[in-house]
């Protein structure tokens, strides 16, 4: 059997999909920034999750969204909690499902490390987008999450992109990037990305041993970080100025603009 484009890594429901109380600053500064390009226009959310993000750019000027998941618990989450006349939530896969219409506006947010094969997810997001159409789009950098060489430390993650190789898999699947964006920024020098890499390394560790070991684990995971000085988020000191980007700095997640190429 053909494998699913956006057939999700190690488990069925992911982080955040089933809580309706989601709260993540950066994931909100994401669907906020949507909001200057969707005024009357019909959008894509694809991997919607629990439907918050849907419901804002369908409550904040578009005139259709459609929420598309893989996550069952996120689409009955969706309609009970985010449901919207102008928002329609649907269970399904991209590389499978008709949508009937292609779009003004995509957005996918957190989806493209899931996928199996990120170049055809892209060339599937091309094909549902109008002409002139516009791509939002973000993703973890693999340059400051992981070591070159590793396997991203997430373990829902089947992979995690540089720049250039966010870049690369964007032209050869027909995108055109507008405008290189990011958050979380880190100093691009050694010190900085290395202590993120760690970070990034012990958290996921610890969440492994969380869910293996439950409240113990908490507690002594507790203790350990406050007598032991485990390694911190460096970003945390440039949280609020995303203009470092631009002048020597690395974004933790890379958000792009993008166009279809014409054919």
């Amino acid at each position: 059997m053909k494998s699913k484009i956006l057939n999700i890594n190690a488990k069925n429901e992911t982080g955040v999909r089933p809580n309706v109380a989601y709260s993540n600053m950066l994931d909100q500064k994401r669907y906020m920034y949507a909001l200057n390009f969707i005024r009357d226009k019909d959008v894509l959310d694809c991997a919607s999750g629990v439907g918050w993000g849907s419901f804002l750019l369908a409550n904040g000027g578009a005139k259709t969204v459609v929420g598309l998941d893989l996550s069952p618990i996120a689409i009955n989450t969706s309609k009970l909690y985010y449901s919207s006349s102008n928002v329609d939530f649907i269970l399904g896969d991209l590389s499978e499902i008709d949508l009937n219409k292609k779009f003004d506006v995509i957005t996918s947010f957190e989806t493209l490390e899931h996928v199996d094969n990120p170049l055809d997810f892209l060339r599937c997001l091309k094909k549902n987008i109008k002409p002139n159409g516009l791509l939002l789009l973000s993703t973890p950098n693999g340059y400051c999450t992981k070591n070159e060489g590793e396997k991203p430390y997430n373990p829902y993650h089947s992979e995690e992109f540089t720049r250039d190789e966010l870049f690369q898999l964007l032209e050869k699947a027909g995108w055109c990037v507008d405008k290189y964006m990011g958050q979380h920024p880190i100093q691009e020098g050694a010190k900085d990305v290395m202590i993120y890499r760690d970070f990034n390394r012990q958290y996921w560790n610890a969440m492994r041993r969380i869910e293996k070991y439950g409240l113990f684990y908490r507690i002594f995971n507790k203790f350990r970080s406050r007598f032991f000085g485990l390694s911190s988020d460096p970003a945390q000191r440039y949280h609020c100025n995303p203009e470092l980007i631009k002048s020597g700095f690395q974004p933790v997640y890379h958000y792009v603009m993008a166009h279809p190429m014409s054919e």
